[in-house]
């Protein structure tokens, strides 16, 4: 949970689905983006990514439901119902032509968003998104029966360091915050839900194979991974499978795709590589000015 009083304009909306979801709304411009947050994870984790569009396009950064400022509530937590909450905010706002900015999971959210048309897109611009490994059914029940709504309660300080390290690949000064978060989250009266939401995230994530469908999508697509990735792809199940492989696979079943990989680069790229993943998304923005 981020700090109780943000230092920027939360705004908050009722979607139809009956979930409440919470966003930071601003910059100028023609161009509309919407970022969508990873697993576990909140709208602050685009802070140093905002302020690079904000003078050329108006953005919107959320919260999912069940994540940072958001409402709390018994959803499903799959990707087509985070993807139902994108739209229906968009269409709340009143937004067409949207490029979707997703991070990991949020990038398997506006993979889904792409798949569904229900909203009028412009582009997206994913940063190491979720949804294009592939796992058999035996690993996908290793992996559901691991992350468990007890295993994320019972995480000690220790633990909760190592997770969240694991996502750079040099650990960065500024990235404690993140961790102190995390651990102070743990006395919030929200924790057990919070804990129960992330563990449903994961295993919807795992429920999909979003690989054969990527051809559907016609989008300009900017794909940024960073090079060196310990968590996508699975290290454990598949040893043998590089982040540049899937990352240049996936390039390939995407009609209309560039892709990026940043050298000296983890997972949480968008934080760690801040000024290159800004300068490549405002690249993509100078097709469209």
């Amino acid at each position: 949970m981020p700090a109780a009083s943000p230092p920027f304009t939360l705004r908050r909306m009722l979607l139809p689905n009956g979930a409440e979801i919470a966003f930071r709304q601003g910059g100028k411009g023609a161009l509309r983006l919407l970022y969508i947050h990873g697993l576990g994870s909140n709208m602050h984790t685009w802070h140093k990514n905002l302020p690079a569009v904000a003078r050329r396009a108006q953005y919107v950064a959320v919260d999912l439901p069940g994540y940072g400022y958001s409402g709390r509530g018994d959803h499903p937590c799959t990707m087509p119902f985070f993807a139902e909450c994108v739209e229906d905010l968009l269409q709340l706002l009143r937004w067409e032509e949207v490029v979707l900015v997703g991070h990991s999971m949020g990038g398997q959210v506006a993979l889904n968003v792409a798949l569904r048309k229900r909203i009028r897109l412009r582009g997206l611009i994913l940063l190491a998104p979720a949804g294009l490994e592939r796992f058999r059914e035996r690993e996908k029940r290793l992996l559901r029966g691991l992350n468990t709504p007890m295993l994320f309660r019972n995480m000690r300080a220790e633990q909760i360091r190592q997770s969240i390290a694991a996502n750079f690949f040099r650990f960065p000064a500024d990235a404690r915050a993140l961790i102190e978060q995390r651990i102070a989250l743990r006395n919030e009266p929200h924790f057990p839900a919070y804990c129960e939401t992330v563990s449903r995230c994961v295993h919807a994530m795992l429920d999909q194979d979003l690989y054969p469908r990527l051809g559907d999508i016609e989008l300009a697509t900017l794909l940024l991974f960073g090079a060196q990735d310990a968590l996508i792809p699975n290290r454990l199940l598949h040893p043998t499978l590089s982040t540049a492989q899937l990352a240049r696979r996936s390039a390939k079943r995407l009609r209309n795709s560039s892709l990026l990989l940043l050298e000296e680069c983890g997972h949480f790229l968008h934080w760690e590589c801040a000024g290159r993943v800004n300068q490549a998304i405002l690249r993509f923005m100078d097709e469209w000015s």
